[in-house]
């Protein structure tokens, strides 16, 4: 645990012993894969990025969550931000 809370730092605050180990759960390791999708046009000017991404077990492929991710913005708060600067 010395070792990860050296390179992780957030982990220090667990108060573990240097001499506690870290395991797999059910020896799993998981994988993230990230499609992006394009872009989804809610009108007036708001767009949002969008991808899927999926966590699976290594080696089975088994799926384990699904998310839709998405990044919104609006050309009409850039136009508006870019005014007030000025």
């Amino acid at each position: 645990m010395g070792t990860l809370a050296h390179v992780f730092p957030v982990l220090a605050v667990l108060n573990k012993e240097d001499t506690e180990k870290v395991s797999l759960v059910n020896e799993g390791i998981v994988e993230e894969v990230l499609l992006p999708l394009g872009k989804l046009d809610f009108g007036k000017g708001i767009v949002a990025k969008c991808d899927v991404a999926l966590w699976r077990t290594r080696g089975e492929h088994m799926p384990l969550v699904g998310e839709l991710p998405s990044n919104a913005s609006s050309s009409a708060k850039r136009k508006s931000t870019r005014r007030s600067r000025n």
